[in-house]
């Protein structure tokens, strides 16, 4: 600012202001950055993990794997976009849906049912890593620089539930993290959603494909009424047809979806 004043009001410009202006600038610029990748390491190591890829891609089909864990320094936050692995948080970007992130920041922990919603089969962690180990089993140890661990208590992506309940939506949040929910007995809806009559019913999804990011298609087989839940995100424009029929989406469970 006061090279361009000194310029706009000097009686007589000077020939050297345009270069003191650049060399301010260079100054500028490189003050601000000098910190930037000061490692001489390969900086692309974060995403080459080829044991660790190899076997989510194996082992985790159906599932989604949770690298939330604190390993940054090691694991590149877009690496399970990289090597096409469903990760719980979807990719590194700002444009996080609001729900989600609320839900996040209110499970509490991973042993809480809240955590095994979200589809969550393998976490990837450091060595020393602590966890719930009466639902969480070592998968693979002998990666170089991380560990994956099993939960044992993931649902899969779709559910067969029999019965319902409608609830607020804070007492929800509040609901799914309790220890004694149990996520493939009961899905929670909001408030004003009709809730059938939880008959006990038995029922299973017995087969599920992927057919694109934005379509899902499956078989339920079962001897009466119930639900099925998704371990997808609520979002408006998601559409449900059951034996080619029209059916409303629920929201369920706080941030999922669930369908009667």
């Amino acid at each position: 600012l006061v090279v361009l004043v000194w310029h706009r009001y000097t009686f007589r410009r000077h020939r050297l202001l345009p270069y003191l202006a650049v060399a301010l600038m260079t100054v500028d610029l490189f003050s601000v950055n000098n910190g930037t990748n000061p490692t001489e390491d390969n900086i692309l190591g974060g995403y080459n993990h080829p044991q660790v890829v190899d076997f989510l891609r194996q082992k985790g089909e159906g599932f989604r794997a949770d690298t939330v864990t604190g390993v940054w320094y090691v694991w590149q936050p877009d690496a399970t976009l990289l090597h096409g692995i469903s990760d719980v948080m979807g990719i590194y970007n700002p444009m996080q849906l609001a729900d989600h992130k609320i839900y996040w920041e209110n499970l509490g922990s991973r042993s809480a049912p809240a955590y095994d919603l979200m589809n969550a089969g393998y976490v990837v962690a450091k060595k020393d890593v602590v966890l719930d180990w009466e639902k969480f089993q070592p998968a693979l140890t002998d990666a170089p620089a991380v560990n994956i661990y099993h939960n044992t208590r993931a649902l899969p992506r779709a559910t067969w539930v029999p019965g319902a309940e409608a609830l607020s939506r804070e007492a929800i949040l509040a609901r799914v993290k309790q220890k004694d929910f149990d996520p493939s007995r009961l899905v929670l809806l909001e408030d004003g959603a009709t809730v059938g009559a939880a008959g006990g019913w038995n029922g299973e999804v017995t087969g599920t494909q992927r057919t694109s990011p934005n379509e899902m298609r499956l078989t339920v087989r079962s001897d009466g009424p119930g639900y099925v839940f998704f371990s997808e995100s609520f979002y408006p424009g998601w559409r449900v047809q059951v034996d080619g029929q029209e059916k409303p989406m629920l929201r369920a469970n706080y941030l999922f979806q669930a369908v009667a």
